[in-house]
């Protein structure tokens, strides 16, 4: 069973107000984008990630994830979130799960990846159906209502 991680870093920042893409602005003397990619690798539940990048700045991304030791596809995303996704997913080719993390949420827990491949992994095979978890900070208790659900 193959599972990608696809790392949706093609925001321009332009509501933050950093003059480029939201996935570079620093964190602690790396990019958002680096911070991202390390917690996806630390799980240990991926096989491969992918990052959609601004169009412009494909090179500039491969470089910055190649010099910080982390290896992914990187491609051009779209002027959506949606479309963004959607060139991730064309990238993904036949991985058999998909986790889509945003690079301006640099800090998620390494371990939610694990939870949440290793219950799709046991609903394969009981033959159930895949399922989507929407986990977003905005909610009160969402972290505490997902790891429920999973």
């Amino acid at each position: 069973m193959s599972v990608v991680a696809i790392i949706a870093a093609a925001g321009q920042g332009t509501r933050l107000g950093t003059g480029g893409p939201k996935a570079l602005v620093d964190l602690a003397g790396e990019p958002l984008l680096v911070h991202a990619a390390r917690a996806i690798r630390g799980s240990g539940a991926v096989d491969s990630i992918v990052v959609t990048a601004p169009s412009a700045h494909v090179r500039l991304f491969d470089g910055i994830l190649t010099a910080a030791g982390i290896q992914a596809a990187v491609v051009a995303g779209g002027i959506t979130r949606q479309a963004s996704v959607a060139a991730g997913l064309n990238a993904a080719g036949t991985a058999d799960h998909v986790l889509i993390h945003d690079a301006a949420r640099p800090h998620a827990p390494t371990t939610a990846f694990g939870y949440i491949v290793e219950a799709m992994r046991r609903r394969r095979a009981a033959g159930i159906t895949p399922f989507t978890v929407m986990s977003c900070d905005n909610l009160p208790g969402n972290g505490r209502i997902a790891r429920t659900a999973v």
